[in-house]
């Protein structure tokens, strides 16, 4: 596999995260598929169903953000130094 990065350690995170997304995107076409097919017999169900979507998709969505943090803190670098530290002192 090509270098995505130009460090072995973030290209790993990457393919990790991606795969991740992908795992994610799978779990929503189910639960979609699931809750279509539950509404008219089982609606608790197929809200329950409908819920997991909804949290699932805001899984997918921050995943996506999260894949952008090794180009950010390269491209960022000092000014992503005192983000963190003011992360952390705020915790």
């Amino acid at each position: 596999m090509a270098a995505l990065t130009g460090s072995a350690e973030w290209d790993y995170y990457l393919r990790w995260v991606e795969a991740n997304i992908k795992a994610t995107e799978r779990l929503i076409e189910t639960k979609t598929a699931q809750a279509a097919a539950l509404v008219l017999v089982d609606e608790t169900k197929a809200k329950e169903a409908a819920v997991m979507v909804a949290a699932l998709t805001a899984r997918a969505e921050t995943l996506r953000e999260v894949i952008l943090l090794p180009k950010w803190i390269k491209e960022q670098g000092e000014a992503a130094a005192k983000v963190v530290a003011e992360l952390e002192s705020s915790v």
